[in-house]
């Protein structure tokens, strides 16, 4: 994701020679090294319309650097009214916004297998995925159904407390005693998600904030069961107890 100086070289050889009418940044630029920024508005003086992508709230000194570098955008694609809203709120403007809902694959479905009792978590693994209240949960769920088995899928969102994050969720699995139940597979490439979903009994989703979720239409393409977190964006989405179930975030017995 970080635009390293080969990359950055890359992109402005490709604009000055192809001149394309469109640049399309697929997440915020903070994502993104410094330099990408800075090209923002070379790229405008030759006459190239920008659009972005937008998926993470941000606030504080780091949504104001996300916020004036958007002012160079033509378009601001955003997954849900929920966040169009909310940037309205940070002084976004508002005829640059434009709702694009996620859309839902028509994908095969794996057969699940009998008896399992599998959960399944798959995304960046990150502080708000609440990967912390599923292990607590799974607690409970094991001294039930001693055999059943958590799922974590995903490599490290790229943020810094992601590390840390990690390392405190593998200690509480330690902690709790759950070695046997709770696997971590790091990133699941397409090519094997229906296998995974296939062996699953639901997805957890138990989020403390989102605007928008690809793994949450990945597993309504798989037609899967959803337990998640109660939260605007998912809402656009779920309906309780027709394609998912609610729970309160940090509620690890609700769950």
């Amino acid at each position: 994701l970080p635009l390293v100086i080969t990359d950055f070289l890359n992109l402005v050889r490709f604009v000055l020679r192809r001149k394309p009418d469109i640049i399309h940044l697929q997440y915020e630029v903070s994502m993104y090294s410094v330099m990408l920024p800075v090209l923002l508005p070379v790229f405008k003086l030759l006459g190239t319309k920008l659009v972005i992508t937008m998926h993470t709230r941000y606030s504080g000194l780091l949504g104001r650097f996300v916020r004036f570098f958007s002012g160079f955008f033509d378009c601001i694609i955003v997954h849900t009214k929920f966040h169009k809203k909310f940037l309205i709120g940070q002084g976004f403007q508002k005829n640059k916004l434009s709702v694009m809902p996620f859309g839902v694959r028509k994908l095969p479905i794996a057969a699940q297998k009998i008896g399992a009792k599998t959960a399944y978590m798959m995304g960046f693994i990150g502080p708000t995925k609440g990967h912390d209240v599923a292990i607590k949960a799974f607690r409970k769920v094991v001294s039930k159904f001693p055999d059943a088995k958590l799922v974590i899928a995903g490599k490290l969102a790229p943020i810094p407390e992601s590390l840390d994050y990690y390392k405190k969720i593998t200690s509480l699995v330690k902690e709790l005693g759950l070695g046997a139940n709770v696997r971590f597979v790091g990133y699941v490439p397409d090519s094997d998600c229906q296998k995974y979903y296939g062996a699953s009994t639901v997805v957890l989703l138990p989020y403390s904030q989102i605007t928008q979720s690809a793994a949450l239409h990945d597993a309504i393409s798989y037609n899967m069961p959803v337990i998640l977190t109660d939260l605007p964006g998912f809402r656009e989405v779920i309906r309780e107890r027709t394609n998912g179930f609610f729970i309160k975030y940090g509620d690890a017995d609700g769950l």
